[in-house]
């Protein structure tokens, strides 16, 4: 809510016209950004009528959750006769979105970077994924101050959450893979060096 409080005020600042989205469902359990209600309830339609009008951009504060949540909510006001669960599905594919950014507070899943957005769908109880260009951000900042208060428990699961996606790529088919393998094992030790240096040291820029 810190980060959340000071983008409001540059935002203030700059004299533009905003809409914050930052208190999830409290019906809704851990990680509450990433499920599709959410997405459905905060900013695409309630009781089939558009909840947000005139929004022409979306910033995410926060971590993969957030971000993947920020570009399912773009690409639902774009696709307003779309249930973007359809997205998820592959019954259908977003043919435009809203533009959006990123301002990033925890190191773990890349989603800044990808064109990938992952939704939980808590009344099925399916977890789902889907690529687009639409999920592309137009921008992401990465500032390392910005994740000096992420607790140690969250550091943690971020590290794992880096070394995890590193090896879903690690362990494929397929010969002559000695120069990418090398990359990921080199991501992994990295990663984990880095996540115990800000266990010692929650400050450590470098680390972070």
């Amino acid at each position: 809510h810190a980060h959340i409080h000071r983008e409001k005020q540059q935002i203030w600042r700059d004299l533009l016209f905003f809409c914050v989205y930052d208190e999830p469902r409290t019906d809704l359990c851990l990680h509450k950004n990433l499920y599709l209600a959410n997405v459905h309830h905060r900013a695409f339609k309630r009781d089939g009528v558009q909840s947000i009008q005139g929004v022409d951009f979306i910033l995410a504060v926060g971590g993969g959750s957030v971000l993947d949540s920020s570009k399912a909510i773009a690409n639902g006001l774009a696709n307003p006769d779309i249930d973007v669960w359809n997205f998820s599905l592959g019954k259908a594919a977003p043919t435009k979105t809203l533009p959006k950014g990123a301002i990033l507070t925890l190191a773990a899943a890349g989603s800044e970077m990808s064109s990938s957005c992952v939704i939980t769908n808590a009344e099925t109880g399916e977890k789902r994924g889907y690529n687009s260009s639409c999920n592309r951000m137009n921008f992401a900042i990465e500032n390392p101050v910005l994740t000096y208060t992420v607790s140690p428990y969250q550091t943690a699961c971020g590290a794992v959450d880096i070394a995890m996606h590193t090896i879903e790529r690690y362990f494929c088919p397929g010969e002559d893979t000695y120069p990418t393998d090398s990359i990921a094992e080199a991501v992994i030790k990295s990663t984990r060096k880095a996540a115990l240096d800000c266990m010692k040291n929650p400050e450590d820029y470098n680390a972070r």
